[in-house]
């Protein structure tokens, strides 16, 4: 067996309660500089998430009453991969999109592995999150584009040599030492 690795879809409601929707367990590349990459791209093509409202013509509007089948009303509404509909929508086009053959990709009710990714719908900023966690690192939650750039770091850094951790720790240090806040930063709660 491979590195295995959870990506959990979790939405944080007002007021910090988690709740997690989908636990998808991938049996191999887990590490950050794979699992952690290809998350990263395919979050990083979304353009608009959360609840979308359709502005539809008159036309629009009166073919969508006439039409009878699923595909037909999905060609007026945004594509997959562009537009996600909530934390849900995005863990279905997940799935949609990496599960291809039997076996590889699972649905489970918890799991844990020693990557472990979550992408969070924040109700509170409607912003999609990514945070990770392996070994005794868990990084804050990042914006998609700085998920991305920490994730190719690692990837680079792995191929000159350096492992997950001390790249983590570096990229840690460096968070710490460019944060001009005042403040302590409060520990990490642990995540659904």
């Amino acid at each position: 067996m491979g590195t295995p690795a959870v990506i959990r879809f979790i939405r944080r409601k007002k007021g910090g309660e988690e709740v997690c929707l989908v636990c998808v367990v991938q049996l191999y590349d887990g590490y950050i500089s794979h699992r952690g990459l290809e998350l990263a791209k395919w979050l990083s093509k979304f353009r608009e998430f959360g609840t979308i409202e359709v502005r539809l013509t008159q036309e629009q509007r009166a073919a969508l009453l006439k039409m009878s089948s699923h595909e037909e009303i999905a060609q007026i509404e945004q594509p997959m991969g562009i537009v996600a509909r909530g934390v849900d929508d995005l863990a279905a086009q997940y799935i949609a999109m990496f599960k291809k053959t039997a076996g590889g990709l699972y649905i489970e009710n918890e799991s844990s592995a020693r990557y472990e990714y979550y992408v969070i719908e924040d109700e509170e900023t409607d912003e999609i999150k990514v945070a990770v966690e392996f070994d005794d690192y868990e990084s804050p939650d990042l914006s998609i584009a700085d998920f991305l750039s920490y994730c190719q770091g690692v990837s680079e850094r792995e191929q000159k040599g350096m492992k997950d951790a001390e790249t983590s720790s570096r990229l840690v240090r460096k968070r710490n030492d460019d944060d001009t806040s005042e403040e302590e930063p409060e520990p990490k709660k642990n995540k659904v």
